[in-house]
């Protein structure tokens, strides 16, 4: 009843919890509205019955506000699913298993149990409930925060309590306490929140973080073995080849009958084309190794690109090709970069620009400066062909590793579907970046930015 609660207030030893506990009670017992009057006029002179009656209006008020304030106590704690408790602290022996410590009616539920017979309002209850593991650290934590005259040292950890149906929950629990003027502690105050779902999502996404990255430890090691793997191979190949290509040249110079001479043309040809794709599959190798860098020497772009058309014109003379090209004469005559990374993704889009147009077509070479300062230039460059071009679908896999337009392209004009991908992982390298416009029958635009240094020094263009 409520008069029991005013018997509390008349001592002054009124307790928030115990307030609530017997809120909680008078709910349950459907007499939240029934508030008793502490004193009565009854028997009272006249002369002190205003006075009476003023002090039960009075004490009515109280437990009224009261009344409601612990209504609003109680909705936030459900809403915020936090537990309370509340002891005096005893200095001589702070954490004896008999000292009183007033639990709350969802510190109980959140347990399993349902009243203070089954959960005394004592500190062993808690004590005696907590995991062996974490017994000591909360403990300790209580201890620390007692003890800590300067009130710095917060309560605040996390530990596991046994619930009624033996298994052990995960709590977290945090709490401050009322001081004297020296920093004594009086009271010990806080609430407990049943934290055990969160933990189970956070062990469950550790387990899948670990078992992410066993996997991709796993595909890493199976990466490297299969790059170890082309490496070692291409290597084998190279020798090999270097020798069938070199005496192939040999023996074309060695003036024999134009029908050998034609023969070993062939051989000499294929031989090159198989060299190309083996220095592929070793640079993609070594593509994400630190095998794989630019070596930066100074050069003339110019000249650079005449050395590299070198390498089509014998494939745009067979096929009848013409072949144009347009250098800024603002790019400056001496750069500084990796010149033989970059001419093998020139040559590599003119050889596509060769293969893939029909005989007779157009090729165009476009070499611009796009932006300059003080130590370095930015340069656009574009190979535009006439050929038989390539759908939307097509254009979004063209750069990714052994991809080929279709199945088609493979048996019509060989590859593997290296050239590409390097070449974008290159211009990468040079802080640029490669795109491909194109439409079937259309054509296509290849074009690419590259960053290089400026050098001081005047290079010969002149030279071939």
């Amino acid at each position: 009843m409520i008069s029991d609660l005013s018997h509390c207030c008349e001592q002054g030893r009124v307790s928030s919890i115990a307030l609530l506990n017997e809120l909680d009670r008078l709910v349950d017992a459907g007499k939240i509205g029934d508030l008793d009057l502490v004193l009565s006029a009854d028997g009272v002179d006249h002369g002190n019955k205003e006075a009476v009656n003023k002090i039960n209006k009075a004490i009515q008020n109280y437990f009224t506000s009261t009344q409601y304030s612990l209504m609003k106590y109680k909705l936030t704690s459900e809403a915020l699913c936090i537990a309370l408790w509340e002891m005096d602290v005893s200095l001589n022996d702070p954490i004896n298993l008999d000292n009183e410590i007033i639990w709350s009616y969802e510190v109980r539920q959140m347990l399993g149990f349902s009243d203070e017979h089954e959960f005394p309002n004592v500190l062993g209850s808690w004590i005696d409930r907590l995991h062996p593991d974490d017994k000591d650290g909360a403990v300790e934590a209580v201890l620390m925060h007692l003890f800590d005259y300067s009130g710095k040292t917060v309560f605040d950890v996390e530990y596991r309590l046994k619930h009624r149906s033996g298994e052990y929950r995960y709590i977290h629990a945090y709490g401050t306490s009322q001081r004297d003027s020296i920093g004594v502690p009086l009271r010990f105050a806080g609430a407990m929140r049943d934290i055990e779902d969160s933990k189970q999502t956070q062990h469950q996404l550790m387990r899948m973080a670990n078992e992410l990255k066993t996997a991709l430890l796993n595909l890493q090691e199976a990466n490297h073995v299969k790059k170890e793997f082309l490496s070692r191979i291409s290597h084998e190949m190279l020798t090999p080849l270097n020798a069938i290509t070199g005496m192939a040249q040999v023996v074309m110079q060695s003036g024999i009958p134009e029908s050998v001479e034609h023969n070993m043309h062939i051989i000499k040809e294929a031989s090159s084309k198989l060299l190309i794709m083996i220095n592929n599959l070793l640079d993609f190798s070594r593509g994400d190794d630190d095998g794989f860098k630019l070596q930066e020497s100074e050069f003339s772009f110019e000249k650079m690109f005449r050395d590299s058309s070198k390498a089509v014109q014998q494939s745009l003379i067979q096929k009848r090709h013409s072949f144009r090209h347009e250098i800024d004469p603002s790019i400056p005559k001496s750069l500084l970069g990796d010149k033989n990374r970059l001419s093998q993704v020139i040559i590599h889009l003119l050889e596509n620009a060769v293969k893939f147009t029909p005989p007779g077509g157009d090729i165009r070479f476009f070499a611009n400066l796009l932006f300059e300062d003080h130590d370095s230039v930015i340069l656009l460059i574009e190979v535009i062909d006439n050929g038989i071009g390539m759908s939307k679908e097509q254009q979004s896999r063209i750069f990714d590793v052994f991809s080929q337009v279709d199945e088609s392209t493979t048996r019509n004009y060989g590859g593997i579907g290296l050239g590409l991908p390097l070449a974008k992982y290159i211009i990468g390298l040079m802080d640029g970046d490669i795109a491909v416009h194109s439409d079937i029958g259309e054509g296509s635009i290849f074009s690419f930015t590259c960053k290089l240094k400026k050098s001081g020094t005047r290079l010969d263009v002149s030279a071939s």
